[in-house]
């Protein structure tokens, strides 16, 4: 991290009892950034494709370095969610473990199928993920994260309507001296063992490095099948990273990078909260049966699960990318070209019994090929920093899922697969600039023009014969989008910045992955949205606090919206999927962040969210109208009213080389309502999580000792669900939903060298 142009100030101020008072007060306000002791660091962001401070970017943006990650006990993208206000992460319950649901601000995608587009983008190192499959993602070697609100379409493109989360990982250092790593160890709750470690070598003094890391993650499960002893939500698995750096010369760069991860877990942790017995297919069942199944199945507790079925979640997923740099003097010329690829089985009991009501089995196989260009520079003496670029993305992917339904009543006559081939090609060429029309004054504007086109073959087979049910459907939707970006800053002092800006973004539309009927392939359009919004950035009292905050404004035409859940067809079950655009929505809201470094050893930051949405015009679609879920007083799914986030963190020299380190973190979501059809079991109350690490540093050795607690008041919480028993058409029968991590403790021990 750079440091701050103030670092060298001092201020008699800072002792007043101003900043007493503004720190009393801080804690109403908000937000995660980072800071040194008593003086603020600048926090250098690349949310705009070129370094800038956090300060002079007009763009909403939370920003945690790698060590910030660790203070934080943030081991995934799950966790960092849970810190970070205006964003969730949520589960689908029969969508696997492994991939989350991120959401933004409100929006994103229900479902992690592979016909289904994300509307936030998750990139590491300028790398577009294109599967929400595998998406929560380990915390390796982070450089910084950075969460970056509202449509980001202008240079991040399509699927970024909601924003975009942009990892940069740790570079290999190229001094001769850089020698180096480190290797950390922790145990805790539930047989935990981690190792992970890192080591930087120097091969070539100045021109060439490499840089290697990985790490093994073990864990028995929070929660237990009654049934079989199986345990569900535990951890096992193992990520490798390796980076070379060649600079042969002052101007020229390439980095080589890979990864690899694997994953060889159970399912998540679920809770079956409800039995619906008055459906036609589960009366026969009970009464034609020897089986029975109803209420007796329900889990008797918090981690408790009565099925019997399949329970694992598997993945493997690599990828590789070589980013050249070029600095031309007149301009600088950066290219990435990335290869990814992704294996996931997930197979799981969703009906929370050993009675078989649903078993679900799902293979997706996909792989990506990105190519990125982009030239930054700077033109009439520096008032004008532009960047323009072109992208290319082309992704093909297979998404299979078997369903075995009510065998102990229909046999194997019900039964079915559903098999989706996706092809995906995108073509984007973007341009932005920022021209400073005085020295204060800064206006900026950028276009993307982006071309897409998805194609979807669809087969619909009897299981587990691979009877062909229905034709072989396929479909191709194409597109064409501008997503422009106009706005004005103002820097009307060193320390306070306002800007306003406009800004549309767009998400792919594409076909019904889910269908059971040639009638149910339907075609679903593009979704856009027009957000505005207005912001401050301030610092104040000489650097020792910083004030930043945004308002929002968003309107969505054409906000995508999916509906699922189960029907009846000739008395037996088949799941019922309705995706269609909504022709209006409206959001509001905003986010504010303070952070202060009132005294020497003492930080403290908190953050605000708020997000309120609305339908202000439903479809008129027939499906869509008579399934009735939905009205104008529905809310929308994933996105609490309020989020907020608070953390404080104290270092004090025991002597002259041992440091202790004691941070406190807290956040706290509002109601959140986990379905689209806002459904009473799958409705979260208002909860806060209360996280506490403390560490002792021994300069001298490298060695750092830290004991640490997670949800520490042992709060409930569920993180998303399937409802079929109180749907307005149950066909299934049971309600299970995602359950949180309990309260976790942990050792860690760090050797750097």
């Amino acid at each position: 991290m750079k440091s701050g142009r103030k670092n060298s100030r001092r201020s008699e101020a800072r002792k007043t009892s101003v900043r007493r008072i503004l720190l009393a007060t801080g804690a109403a306000i908000i937000a995660p950034s980072t800071a040194a002791f008593a003086q603020l660091d600048e926090v250098v962001v690349t949310a705009r494709k070129t370094e800038e401070s956090l300060q002079q970017v007009p763009v909403s943006v939370a920003s945690a370095t790698g060590a910030e990650l660790e203070k934080r006990s943030i081991a995934d993208l799950s966790d960092l969610a849970e810190a970070t206000p205006n964003i969730t992460f949520g589960q689908q319950a029969q969508g696997g473990r492994i991939g989350g649901l991120v959401f933004i601000r409100g929006v994103g995608q229900r479902d992690s199928l592979a016909v289904y587009d994300p509307a936030v983008g998750v990139y590491i190192d300028g790398v577009y993920l294109g599967r929400m499959n595998a998406n929560d993602l380990d915390m390796l070697e982070i450089e910084r994260v950075e969460v970056l609100r509202g449509p980001q379409g202008t240079l991040f493109g399509k699927n970024t309507s909601g924003g975009a989360v942009n990892i940069v990982t740790k570079r290999p250092d190229t001094s001769a001296d850089a020698f180096g790593g480190r290797v950390m160890a922790t145990t805790g709750s539930r047989d935990r063992f981690d190792i992970q470690g890192s080591v930087n070598v120097p091969l070539v003094a100045d021109t060439l490095a490499f840089q290697l890391s990985g790490s093994r993650r073990t864990q028995d499960g929070y929660g237990h099948r009654l049934t079989d002893g199986d345990d569900m939500g535990d951890t096992h698995r193992s990520s490798l990273r390796g980076q070379l750096l060649f600079t042969p010369t002052d101007n020229f760069s390439a980095t080589l990078s890979g990864d690899w991860t694997t994953i060889d877990e159970k399912n998540a942790s679920f809770n079956l909260t409800g039995v619906n017995t008055n459906i036609p297919p589960v009366q026969a069942l009970n009464f034609f049966t020897t089986e029975t199944y109803d209420e007796r199945w329900l889990s008797p507790g918090p981690y408790e699960y009565y099925g019997g079925g399949p329970n694992s979640s598997r993945g493997e997923l690599w990828g590789s990318s070589l980013t050249l740099d070029l600095d031309m003097g007149w301009a600088q010329l950066k290219s990435i070209s990335a290869y990814r690829e992704v294996s996931i089985h997930n197979d799981e009991d969703p009906d929370g019994s050993p009675v078989n009501i649903l078993d679900q089995y799902q293979q997706v196989d996909q792989h990506q090929v990105s190519q990125e260009l982009q030239l930054t520079g700077d033109s009439f003496d520096n008032r004008l920093n532009w960047v323009l670029g072109a992208y290319y993305f082309h992704e093909e992917a297979h998404d299979n899922i078997d369903y075995a339904l009510l065998t102990a009543l229909f046999g194997t006559a019900v039964s079915f697969s559903q098999d989706n081939m996706v092809e995906n090609n995108s073509y984007a060429v973007f341009g932005q600039g920022s021209y400073n029309i005085t020295d204060k004054l800064r206006l900026t504007a950028g276009l993307r023009y982006t071309n897409d086109e998805k194609i979807v073959d669809f087969a619909h087979y009897s299981f587990p014969d691979d009877v062909q049910l229905l034709p072989l459907l396929t479909g191709k939707h194409s597109s064409e989008s501008f997503s422009p970006r106009v706005g004005l800053d103002y820097q009307w002092t060193p320390d306070v910045m306002t800007y306003f800006s406009v800004a549309q973004g767009a998400k792919n539309g594409g076909y019904n992955g889910r269908a059971n009927a040639v009638t149910d392939f339907t075609e679903f359009e593009d979704e856009y949205v027009w957000t505005y919004e207005a912001g401050i950035r301030t610092e104040f009292l000489d650097g020792v606090g910083r004030f930043n905050a945004t308002g929002f404004y968003s309107k969505y035409k054409d906000l995508q919206i999916q509906i699922t859940g189960s029907t009846l067809v000739g008395g037996a079950p088949q799941p019922f999927n309705v995706i269609t655009n909504v022709p209006k929505a409206n959001i509001k809201g905003g986010e504010a962040e303070l952070v202060l470094a009132p005294t020497e050893g003492f930080l403290f930051n908190a953050a605000l969210g708020l997000t309120f949405a609305e339908y202000t015009e439903l479809p008129t679609d027939p499906t869509f109208v008579a399934s009735g879920v939905i009205n104008l007083d529905s809310k929308f799914m994933n996105a609490p009213e309020a989020t907020f986030a608070a953390g404080a963190e104290y270092t004090h020299d025991l002597s002259s080389s041992l440091e202790a380190t004691l941070r406190v973190d807290y956040s706290y979501r509002s109601k959140i309502y986990y379905n689209v059809e806002n459904t009473a079991p799958l409705v979260q109350d208002k909860y806060g999580l209360l996280n506490a690490r403390l560490s002792f540093l021994h300069e001298p050795s490298g060695l750092t000792v830290s004991v640490f607690g997670t949800n520490l008041t042992d709060e409930y919480y569920i993180t998303g669900g399937f409802d079929d028993a109180s749907t307005p058409n149950p066909a299934l029968g049971f309600t299970v939903v995602n359950e949180g991590r309990p309260r976790e403790w942990g050792v860690s021990v760090q050797k750097s060298f």
